[in-house]
């Protein structure tokens, strides 16, 4: 039985150093364009880190258990389940048989790509059970709820009817407060969309699933959260509307701490994103699709 975790939330990537010389584990400590604040397990992969796996996985596979006996961790940003994870496996409150690192790579695909998540299959199942019992408590609360959720989710591997029997109607769920949200959208071109979610899920994946129905390009503002998403439907559709690098092209404009992948990223962690950094997205990528028209042309 570990101890209960002492976790402390980081407002600077200068609050996050102070923590780290005191003996506290970072995990996932990224400050807009600053390197990610880390110790000697490196547990974040933004920034100059995005070659690494996400730390859920690493922490499962190779760090179990390593703060089981000192459990003090600092974290920043929005509570999300692969930096849960992360701070459980670390704590040994979760058991990483194989079934625990299959939910613990579809955490990972997750983290990196919007897609949906597969309610078919116990992975995605255990993971959709964790994102609908997440009551999305703001900052060291949410972190230790997260991490005491899947802690009590790796409890009921062997049930599956504890996930399985409930997937259905949570899949209906989630697809219906996902389509209710569509009267939000407002539309910039053919290709791009903007969103703005209003119960704090509004980077769920089965969002972004509803919307490239209508549109490859979206913005997504979790009003809760006040972070910001922008993905396309794939790297191929983004590379064909922004050129080649995709998203990417659009990190640089908009200046410090905005980063991701060629087909997902978004805002700062360490910044309250609002309708005006919206807007300036959607401006940005409206420039870099007619940027990439003429070019072609």
């Amino acid at each position: 039985m570990s101890l209960i975790p002492d976790i402390r939330f980081a407002t600077t990537s200068d609050e996050a150093r102070r923590a780290v010389a005191l003996g506290y584990c970072p995990v996932e400590c990224s400050f807009g364009g600053r390197d990610p604040v880390v110790d000697e397990l490196c547990l974040d992969h933004h920034g100059s880190l995005s070659h690494l796996e996400p730390v859920g996985v690493r922490c499962l596979r190779d760090h179990h258990g390593a703060r089981a006996d000192d459990p003090r961790f600092v974290v920043t940003g929005g509570a999300d389940a692969d930096a849960c994870l992360a701070i459980a496996a670390l704590l040994a409150w979760v058991t990483p048989d194989k079934r625990m690192r299959r939910v613990a790579r579809a955490v990972a695909r997750m983290d990196l790509t919007p897609d949906p998540i597969d309610v078919d299959k116990l992975p995605g199942q255990v993971l959709a059970a964790w994102l609908e019992l997440n009551t999305y408590m703001p900052r060291e609360l949410g972190f230790l709820w997260g991490a005491l959720l899947w802690r009590r989710i790796g409890g009921h591997l062997d049930d599956h009817r504890w996930f399985s029997d409930g997937a259905v109607e949570r899949r209906k769920s989630r697809y219906a407060a996902a389509a209710y949200q569509l009267k939000y959208m407002r539309r910039h071109t053919p290709e791009l969309v903007s969103l703005v979610g209003s119960d704090g899920r509004g980077a769920d994946p089965v969002v972004f699933h509803i919307i490239y129905q209508h549109a490859p390009l979206v913005v997504v503002l979790s009003s809760r959260a006040r972070r910001i998403t922008v993905g396309a439907k794939d790297r191929a559709a983004a590379e064909q509307l922004l050129g080649p690098g995709g998203l990417k092209r659009l990190w640089s404009r908009m200046g410090p701490g905005w980063g991701g992948r060629e087909e997902v990223g978004g805002s700062p962690r360490d910044h309250d994103a609002d309708l005006v950094d919206v807007d300036r997205a959607v401006a940005a990528l409206i420039e870099l699709i007619d940027e990439h028209r003429a070019n072609r042309n």
